[in-house]
């Protein structure tokens, strides 16, 4: 690894724009009181908003990557596009381009005003995936280097070219969800910490806290990365003192893709086709359904397949059970819709929030199917299916179910 270290002292907040003198730049995430951005200030005070949004914690801590993308002197320089057409245009190829590149690498925005992305990369919460870690550098590696074509597109549509800054660390948040129960949203002092540190990275560059730096450096790619250390309190308090550390691809080894290789949630083709009981002891199935005969034959009719079921009639119970293991652990979730206290579609988002890649199956009597998905965009009519079904039936469509989840 080439680590090469610039010791910086900055005493507090009030001096980082002497740091930052040669980007000459405004930092959003600055423009609230503490330099919190407001979506992330007391929770409290969001009820105070005009459109009475309300975040519903859903009582589950995670360990995540998170980060912000945010454009330089984004003032200024939408003060020179006069026609709104031209500004939206300048504010869509941003955020379209920073959002397909975070899809390519399993990334998920979790809000945006314009001028900033605040995101985050939920595969992390498994520290044992060294795949959904690279993913992280790899794209912010992708970020960067699309700044040349982005402003070439600009250019083309007689708009100004567009600098940004970005920030990521790693640590403990708090989950929550919108009013709607789909939005999800992020809460914690490494949130409030990432914000902070965005502008002490260059122009169209990375910096990252401390956490998310002793991951990189003992991971297998570090090499492919140059280091600069800076050193600075984020509080003015001298006592303090915090490293940072803007980050840089040294442009002599190609990032790694390993994306082809068969790993562990992924069976090679011909033993899912013809799986044994043995192979299957790999999946873990969790089960919900408040009808204890349904239950039963589900959970037998699975287990005599080999696979490891834990099964709940109670969805709250479900919840919690997820809420307290890693969801990595379940491989599927299998439940029914119609619940009492708290329905299956309740479930969903729920689950989703705390693995957006949670693989689910609706297993339901509901008529409308159609309908339902319809009027439920995120809800896929891969993901659902209607009951009665034989024994047969429901073991075939866990099997191919399984032999599509994508769980790396």
């Amino acid at each position: 690894m080439i680590c090469i270290i610039h010791i910086k002292m900055i005493d507090s907040l009030n001096d980082l724009s002497n740091y930052d003198k040669e980007n000459n730049s405004e930092s959003t995430f600055n423009s609230s009181s503490d330099g919190i951005p407001r979506s992330n200030a007391d929770p409290n005070s969001l009820t105070k908003e005009s459109n009475q949004e309300q975040i519903n914690f859903i009582n589950f801590t995670q360990q995540y990557c998170i980060g912000f993308i945010d454009i330089i002197n984004s003032t200024q320089e939408t003060a020179k596009i006069k026609d709104p057409k031209k500004l939206r245009k300048y504010y869509s190829l941003f955020l379209n381009s920073m959002s397909t590149i975070l899809t390519q690498y399993h990334g998920k925005i979790i809000k945006n005003s314009g001028d900033n992305l605040f995101f985050y990369f939920p595969k992390t919460s498994n520290l044992n995936d060294q795949q959904a870690l690279q993913n992280v550098f790899d794209c912010s590696t992708s970020m960067i280097k699309s700044n040349k074509p982005l402003n070439q597109e600009l250019a083309e549509a007689d708009l100004p070219p567009i600098n940004y800054r970005i920030s990521m660390n790693y640590g403990l948040v708090e989950v929550a969800l919108g009013s709607n129960n789909k939005e999800v949203d992020l809460f914690g002092s490494v949130v409030n910490e990432c914000a902070k540190i965005n502008s002490l990275s260059k122009s169209n560059g990375l910096v990252i806290g401390k956490n998310l730096y002793t991951l990189l450096i003992n991971s297998t790619f570090s090499k492919e990365f140059e280091i600069s250390e800076i050193k600075l309190s984020l509080d003015g308090s001298s006592k303090n003192i915090t490293s940072y550390y803007t980050i840089m691809d040294n442009g002599k080894i190609l990032i790694a893709n390993k994306r082809g290789e068969t790993l562990k949630h992924q069976a090679p083709s011909n033993e899912i086709k013809q799986p044994s009981q043995i192979e299957n002891k790999r999946y873990n199935i969790l089960l919900i359904d408040d009808d204890e005969d349904i239950l039963y034959t589900y959970r037998s009719l699975l287990k005599k397949e080999g696979y490891q079921v834990h099964s709940y009639s109670n969805p709250i119970e479900a919840l919690e059970n997820l809420a307290k293991k890693n969801s990595h652990n379940y491989d599927l979730v299998v439940m029914d819709i119609r619940m009492p206290e708290v329905s299956g579609i309740k479930l969903f988002y729920r689950f989703k929030a705390i693995d957006p890649y949670l693989n689910i199956l609706f297993v339901t009597a509901l008529d409308l199917v159609g309908e339902f998905v319809e009027a439920l965009p995120e809800i896929k009519m891969t993901e659902i299916v209607r009951k009665p079904l034989s024994g047969e039936q429901f073991v075939s469509i866990i099997k191919k179910k399984l032999s599509k989840a994508n769980r790396w």
